[in-house]
């Protein structure tokens, strides 16, 4: 049998792209600096994948990545508002393991006691 899918150790450069494709379609219009450069937030995956490609690295993976994150947002967040339909949701049985109310709200943070401010 044929296998054409390509080799694939670690997915770990697909899971950011998808995490910065999704990040980037919450706020799409935040500035954002990339080597000096001032653009909107949702060009930065794009930007990331021609930069991989300029430096002669291999795109499958970073490709993969917005693909997913795409689909991600695009069932999560699209298909709700627009048609009404909930695809994926998180089962009932993980609210019942971990939502045991225990979550503590906002905290005041802690007093400073020095140092610089950077802002």
């Amino acid at each position: 049998m044929l296998d054409i899918r390509p080799p694939l150790i670690f997915l770990g450069p697909a899971m950011s792209f998808m995490v910065m494709y999704v990040w980037s379609r919450r706020d799409p219009h935040m500035p954002i600096s990339f080597w000096g450069f001032s653009i909107k937030s949702w060009h930065l995956p794009f930007v990331m994948l021609v930069m991989a490609i300029l430096m002669n690295s291999n795109p499958t993976l970073d490709l993969m990545g917005i693909f997913v994150g795409h689909l991600w947002s695009f069932l999560t967040e699209i298909c709700p508002q627009t048609y009404g339909l909930r695809l994926i949701w998180t089962p009932q049985f993980l609210y019942d393991i971990f939502d045991n109310g225990s979550a503590v709200g906002y905290q005041r943070p802690m007093p400073r006691t020095g140092g610089y401010r950077l802002n």
